[in-house]
């Protein structure tokens, strides 16, 4: 096999989870018809991938999943305005950061690059788009009695 183009393009841990999840689907089906198995190396990675996407604190374990190609298409336009560049989307797609120290390590020199507002914008467009992840203890965003922080810069109060 020739890689014809090298990083033609990139894919988000949505697109990879959904992809395995459907050609395990079809190996499943062939394995039925063929009594054929897929090779064990394959079964094995794609199983831990598999497991990896659905365990908490992966923005894809969530039920039911706030991600499909509808959702990230919205998303990716709606962020479009900031300039972001794909590697920054991306990050932002695969970490679904709901709080200003998460989209930090999205977006390089992100206080350089954008003012409190519009880093709320941007965090405001993710939780509309994608929601809130509950935490392990079941809460959303922040502690309790704690607002969101992209709701405290609007505040004037800072992070």
């Amino acid at each position: 096999m020739k890689i014809l183009e090298s990083q033609n393009a990139v894919l988000s841990n949505y697109e990879v989870y959904t992809h395995l999840v459907e050609s395990k689907a079809r190996f499943i089906e062939r394995q039925k018809k063929d009594h054929r198995r897929p090779p064990k190396n394959y079964q094995i990675v794609t199983k831990d991938v598999i497991q990896y996407c659905q365990t908490y604190p992966n923005p894809l374990s969530q039920q039911p999943s706030a991600y499909d190609q509808d959702s990230i298409a919205t998303l990716v336009e709606r962020l479009a305005e900031f300039g972001l560049s794909k590697g920054e989307v991306l990050m932002i797609i695969n970490l679904r950061p709901t709080e200003l120290p998460g989209l930090y390590v999205c977006v390089e020199e992100m206080a350089e690059r954008y003012s409190a507002d519009q880093q709320s914008r941007m965090l405001d467009i993710v939780v509309q788009v994608l929601g809130c992840f509950p935490r392990a203890d079941g809460e959303y965003g922040g502690g309790e009695g704690e607002e969101p922080i992209a709701d405290s810069i609007e505040n004037g109060q800072g992070a």
